[in-house]
């Protein structure tokens, strides 16, 4: 066999092309890199002045310090439109079903008003607002 590809250059290529990219002799595919999001804590609330945040995706649970927890992608209304990951504590989750429905699904594109309050630590937690009867965030 007279490839100018050794045997395990041609199961990367192989591999490659069977996750729907393809390299080719010659040329290169990228992937363009994003920056991480950090995740928003209460204290970046407060520092950020941050009171609203929008839903962008369905999020999953993970297993964090505290069990598994949801985890959710939002954008802040900070100056700068940041992005942030956000697990969802207990109070949150629970306020989130009770406004949008368990289906994560339907909240996406909602927005919420955010406080904090003190946690039993006295760390600054992130809350959801509650807004009144009838006027849920969109």
């Amino acid at each position: 066999m007279n490839s100018p590809y050794t045997y395990n250059q041609r199961k990367l290529s192989e591999t490659l092309q069977l996750s729907d990219l393809t390299v080719t002799e010659g040329e290169k595919n990228m992937v363009q890199a994003q920056y991480s999001e950090t995740f928003l804590k209460g204290e970046d609330v407060n520092l950020l002045g941050i009171t609203n945040l929008k839903i962008l995706d369905e999020g999953s649970y993970v297993k964090g310090n505290y069990g598994e927890q949801l985890q959710v992608r939002v954008l802040a209304n900070d100056k700068e439109k940041k992005k942030f990951k956000w697990s969802l504590g207990n109070k949150a989750n629970d306020t989130l079903i009770s406004l949008f429905g368990k289906d994560t699904a339907e909240w996406v594109g909602k927005t919420i008003e955010i406080m904090t309050e003190p946690n039993k630590s006295g760390k600054p937690s992130i809350v959801v607002k509650t807004p009144p009867q009838g006027k849920l965030g969109v």
